[in-house]
């Protein structure tokens, strides 16, 4: 027999997956603020250099990760938790 929708809602399994999700959803905020930072740093050291930072090359594409990470345990194609319960993503 199938539990209540409010057996469900209220469920141990549930709540703590709420409240998981409502962390990475601020993680989630400081990575886009991050990714603009990296976005803008990336934009002046190409303009006074003439060439992409390498460290940032590899931050961004780290920081990627992690947001893609963060995007399938939302929207529950992952139930593997994204940094800071797993390692950092590693640049390629």
């Amino acid at each position: 027999m199938k539990s209540s929708f409010f057996g469900r809602l209220f469920s141990e399994e549930n709540m703590i997956r709420t409240v998981y999700m409502i962390l990475f959803v601020l993680l989630l905020k400081l990575a886009v603020l991050a990714t603009f930072v990296v976005i803008v740093l990336q934009w002046l050291v190409r303009l006074i250099i003439g060439e992409s930072s390498h460290a940032l090359l590899e931050w961004g594409y780290s920081l990627r990760e992690f947001i893609c990470q963060t995007f399938a345990f939302l929207t529950y194609h992952s139930e593997e938790k994204p940094f800071p319960f797993s390692s950092w993503p590693r640049s390629k």
